[in-house]
């Protein structure tokens, strides 16, 4: 059986209908961009990527579907607002939560994560007088395949200046 008739049988499960073309309404009908957003939130998901932390590192990852179509909605609104959080086209993002205003030279030299203590909010260092001051620890410690991000992604840029 082709790999796409077996998706469309496994997502006939969630007893909602396919269309190629527009999104109807709540319970109607699904797009594959619904399908797409779904996916994003799941993989994205805290809960799954502990519970497939090993199968993740080594192979393609599975999709668990749901049979609950509110809950396959609720998911793909998620995962469709993670998609615009990730293209860097949601609103929320001109509403900042950290601060990087410490006047100085901007460049990454010495990458420090100080966590929250006695009421005082996370600081990322990237030199000795410049931090990011907001950080919370869930996003400094946060991993992919096996790298933190933040730190790997700073360490790459060691020498460059920030813009």
């Amino acid at each position: 059986m082709p790999y796409s008739t077996r998706c469309y049988l496994c997502l006939q499960s969630i007893h909602i209908k396919w269309t190629g073309e527009k999104r109807g309404e709540v319970g109607e009908v699904f797009t594959p961009e619904d399908i797409f957003h779904y996916a994003y939130a799941v993989f994205h998901s805290p809960t799954y990527r502990e519970r497939y932390a090993e199968f993740l590192k080594i192979d393609f990852p599975r999709l668990p579907l749901t049979s609950d179509p509110a809950l396959f909605r609720a998911l793909a609104k998620a995962g469709e607002e993670l998609v615009a959080l990730y293209l860097l086209k949601s609103p929320k993002l001109s509403e900042f939560i950290t601060r990087f205003d410490v006047p100085g030279s901007n460049q990454v030299e010495q990458v420090r994560y100080v966590p929250p203590l006695e009421g005082k909010p996370g600081r990322l260092y990237v030199n000795r007088e410049q931090c990011l001051e907001g950080l919370a620890p869930e996003v400094w410690e946060f991993q992919i395949g096996g790298y933190q991000v933040l730190k790997t992604w700073l360490g790459y840029r060691k020498g460059r200046t920030l813009s």
